[in-house]
């Protein structure tokens, strides 16, 4: 799995790293950093693209993916709620409400 996600032409990434403490969960794990679009660049599907390149390498992988929700609140952003819904329709589930923390276990893939 690459730790880099990015749209050269747009300036956009999606950026993540191994979670290193395994105490309590011995599947490897990833912690999603950041999904940086530019304002001028929003609602074209890009975060989508990054975000479903990363989901298909974990669940390649078998890699559990988390991350913590943190809205952009300048020009064009989405709200917490709204990013929460994004995060859910790619397969994430909050573990800790309301401090939008949430996680999405890999899917097995066929073949």
């Amino acid at each position: 799995m690459r730790f880099s996600y990015a749209d050269k032409e747009t300036r956009s990434i999606l950026d993540c790293s191994s979670v290193l403490d395994y105490s309590d969960n011995p599947s490897p794990e990833v912690w999603i950093h950041r999904v940086s679009v530019l304002p001028k660049h929003r609602r074209k599907g890009i975060g989508t693209r990054l975000l479903k390149e990363c989901c298909a390498d974990a669940d390649k992988e078998g890699i559990t993916l988390l991350l913590s929700v943190e809205p952009d609140y300048s020009d064009n952003g989405m709200t917490f709620p709204q990013l929460v819904e994004w995060y859910e329709k790619h397969g994430f589930r909050s573990v800790r409400k309301p401090y939008g923390i949430m996680r999405r276990e890999p899917i097995k893939v066929e073949g």
